[in-house]
């Protein structure tokens, strides 16, 4: 077996922005129709914005993922880090994961002691590559084609999820919170320059 090397795909995160800008321009509109200083606030969401996507463009250029006979190696924004083969034992492929990520497919890789190695997103790599991944390491491989519920893969995988995911409930609150606090403080300042 020679090195094989898997990289992102471009086209599999544009279609993923491209339905998180059509929630996100009509807000931004909105809030930029209602801006009394309409340049300021074009150039800071430019700004914003190019950061953005050229950030992720640029780890997308960057991320690879290696496979070789020996090892498995993950290259992000700087060095990549290797791992031995032995260090994972079995796949997970969950192709429709609501847990409140972007991204519906998720590549899981696990430990012979059931410890997450390594979890990669469906926005990013694309289905495609996580299943050719899936299929380089040659290890045992489970797929989950039906949708599951974040507290459905939280009961058969305990290591896949991030405190977030398994806590929806608590998040949200602490986003609401987050926005009213953001709210007042906007009104407040508003008010007070008035």
């Amino acid at each position: 077996m020679t090195t094989q090397a898997f990289k992102p795909s471009v086209s599999v995160y544009a279609k993923s922005t491209l339905a998180v800008a059509g929630l996100g321009v009509p807000v931004i509109a909105a809030l930029f129709l209602s801006n009394d200083n309409r340049l300021l606030f074009g150039v800071l969401v430019g700004a914003a914005v190019v950061l953005t996507v050229g950030g992720v463009l640029l780890y997308i250029a960057r991320a690879r993922i290696y496979v070789t006979p020996d090892q498995i190696g993950r290259r992000g924004f700087f060095a990549t880090k290797w791992m031995t083969r032995q260090s994972v034992s079995r796949s997970l492929l969950v192709l429709r994961l609501d847990a409140g990520t972007a991204a519906p497919a998720h590549l899981f890789l696990f430990a012979p002691d059931s410890t997450l190695v390594m979890r990669l997103y469906g926005a990013l790599w694309g289905e495609p590559q996580l299943r050719s991944l899936a299929d380089a390491l040659e290890v045992e491989q489970s797929v989950f084609a039906n949708p599951l519920k974040a507290a459905e893969l939280d009961r058969l995988e305990p290591t896949a999820l991030n405190w977030a995911e398994k806590n929806p409930g608590p998040v949200a609150g602490l986003v609401l919170g987050a926005f009213a606090v953001v709210a007042v403080v906007v009104a407040v300042i508003l008010y007070s320059t008035r």
